[in-house]
């Protein structure tokens, strides 16, 4: 009576192995969502304390059991929850859909000036608006003049590191040095040129000098060989440079009928 006993007692452990070993393996699955590359999702069991992520496939394995709670989670897809049944852990793969986040901002101010949509209100509105700069606004380096490239050039070519800098008599040798300041060169004197034609009133300025249009490259070059040429553009009155191009415009239409 014993031994029955015994053995009952033995097949109804083996039982509840079975069916233990039944209830607990791995999940095997597929994230589904909008994006092409669904690889970096969370996957989170939060009872036995294990994780892993999905590849660029969106596929993941984790070890789980009936009745555990895996967690889907990544900064772009709503948190998702799924609770482990048996069928889960029998299929080959489950697909798991996941929905993209929608981070919504709170309402924000993107103007100050109230602007009315009335172009011509906007704009007399906003010239009435103080205009500040860096250089009062007291911002560190703010009177420091931002170089140009051909700038940038000749300082790596002109400057290097040790007890005889290579660099900067390789490139005087090889004439690299000559022909950035040359680059220099011409990049002022195009800009002064660009200079003039913002400053001074082109329609005005051009019918009281007389000057074709054909020919006002070549008067502005013929002004550029005078001395007070480049101390009036340095100094920005421009004023001053009317009257200086308009005596200059008698001597080159002087020159022209010559």
């Amino acid at each position: 009576m014993k031994s029955n006993y015994r053995f009952c007692a033995v097949l109804v452990l083996i039982f509840h192995a079975k069916m233990s070993l039944a209830q607990e393996g791995y999940l095997n699955g597929e994230v589904k969502f909008q994006e092409i590359d669904r690889s970096g999702v969370a996957v989170q069991n939060l009872q036995k304390s294990i994780a892993g992520i999905t590849d660029i496939a969106g596929q993941f394995q984790i070890k789980a059991s009936v009745g555990d709670t895996i967690v889907f989670s990544s900064i772009q897809l709503k948190q998702k929850e799924l609770v482990v049944d048996e069928a889960m852990l029998k299929a080959a793969k489950i697909f798991v859909p996941l929905e993209m986040q929608i981070n919504r901002l709170e309402g924000v101010t993107l103007s100050q000036y109230n602007l009315t949509g009335n172009p011509v209100l906007d704009t007399e509105q906003s010239a009435k608006t103080k205009m500040y700069d860096a250089q009062e606004l007291g911002l560190p380096n703010a009177d420091v003049r931002i170089i140009t490239q051909s700038e940038r050039m000749l300082h790596e070519a002109t400057t290097g590191g040790g007890i005889v800098p290579l660099n900067p008599i390789l490139n005087a040798i090889s004439g690299r040095t000559k022909m950035l300041k040359e680059r220099i060169r011409i990049d002022k004197s195009r800009n002064r040129m660009n200079s003039i034609r913002e400053h001074l009133n082109d329609s005005l300025f051009w019918e009281e000098l007389n000057i074709e249009y054909k020919d006002r490259n070549r008067f502005l070059y013929f002004c550029q060989a005078d001395s007070l040429y480049n101390p009036l553009m340095e100094r920005g009155d421009w004023l001053a440079f009317r009257e200086f191009v308009a005596q200059k415009s008698i001597a080159f239409k002087n020159d022209a009928v010559e």
